[in-house]
């Protein structure tokens, strides 16, 4: 599958205030998505932007809750810097989901403002519905041990990906000390 310009565009026009160390973490994830036709990786995608805006010096908000797209109601994943949406997910849960919810497809990600988007953002909103949720199987865990779930560190080595790093333990450990405080304890009560 050939790149998605249009999208590389996007991002780069929409983070052009941001790191370009941090811009290109997130054009490759972008690429993982598009190349792969990865249709499931919100949580995934957006717990290694979260890693890499901290690496590069912003305060991101790993994000997560009901969120709603053609009165369509889908629990997702997404990461917050200074009050930006940054949802490369979402593009391929909308263009390669074989349950795919939606009759339209997306040309490019999401980045901008919660009220600029087609989506409803549900940020930390849940419902009873959630635990039958595939993301709701990280509530309680930390960030760390989101990342530690798979085997041979296949997350970690994902991050080092995006983040042009080699795999070492080192490595690993630096990333680790951006997951600090992190965890996925927002829906405690359902």
């Amino acid at each position: 599958m050939s790149r998605n310009y249009n999208a590389i565009h996007y991002i780069q026009e929409n983070l052009a205030e941001y790191d370009k160390h941090f811009v290109d973490a997130v054009i490759k994830a972008f690429n993982t998505i598009h190349e792969k036709q990865e249709p499931d990786g919100c949580l995934s995608t957006s717990a290694i932007l979260y890693i890499a805006a901290k690496k590069y010096g912003y305060d991101p908000e790993l994000c997560y809750g009901c969120c709603e797209l053609e009165e369509k109601q889908f629990y997702h994943a997404w990461i917050e810097i200074n009050n930006t949406v940054i949802d490369l997910s979402i593009y391929g849960n909308v263009n390669f989901s074989p349950f795919s919810l939606w009759n339209t497809k997306m040309d490019v990600p999401y980045i901008g403002s919660y009220s600029d988007s087609a989506i409803k953002y549900g940020k930390y909103t849940f419902d009873e519905d959630y635990r039958m949720s595939q993301i709701s199987t990280v509530e309680g865990k930390s960030l760390e041990q989101y990342m530690d779930g798979l085997p041979q560190n296949a997350m970690w080595k994902l991050a080092c990906r995006y983040l042009d790093l080699a795999l070492s333990k080192q490595v690993i450990d630096e990333l680790r000390s951006y997951c600090k405080d992190v965890g996925f304890n927002k829906a405690s009560q359902y």
